[in-house]
């Protein structure tokens, strides 16, 4: 939400959907000001883009290397995490869902990382589904990147 007018709808609509009395304080409850004010929010970092492609039977994982700023101040990534799990919709620790590796941050930003997960092509009974996030040595995570995959498929001869 980034207006102060849809803020406070926001607020009110909360406020009737988690009480069970007291609901004419909804009409008490006014912002002074302009409700089409764009709210100055603190900047949520950019997660990685990360394209996908074959290797022979490795799975290859290529995305930049992006500064960083969360409340315009500069953060310094010292690697991203690749995840792996055979389920579309995982997140980091889920069951299933596991790291494999860390790759180190390069100097420059926009130089190209790569990830060859190998071997990880040829079973059709197994399809990856893969997600990077930057870190920061003070704990610092970005957003997960877009979700990338590789599926195989078993051709059948028809009749």
């Amino acid at each position: 939400i980034d207006r102060l007018g849809l803020a406070v709808d926001a607020g009110k609509y909360f406020f009737y959907a988690n009480s069970f009395s007291w609901h004419d304080i909804i009409d008490t409850s006014i912002a002074f000001g302009d409700p089409a004010l764009k709210l100055r929010l603190p900047q949520k970092p950019k997660p990685p883009q990360v394209a996908v492609s074959r290797l022979g039977a490795d799975v290859r994982l290529t995305w930049p290397h992006v500064t960083q700023d969360v409340d315009n101040k500069p953060v310094t990534v010292s690697a991203y995490q690749v995840w792996r799990s055979t389920a579309p919709y995982f997140a980091p620790g889920d069951a299933g869902a596991m790291q494999i590796a860390a790759v180190p941050a390069p100097v420059n930003p926009g130089d190209p990382l790569v990830f060859d997960d190998g071997q990880a092509i040829g079973d059709p009974a197994i399809d990856y589904f893969y997600i990077v996030r930057a870190v920061s040595a003070s704990t610092w995570t970005s957003d997960l990147s877009n979700r990338v995959a590789e599926f195989d498929f078993e051709v059948t001869p028809g009749s």
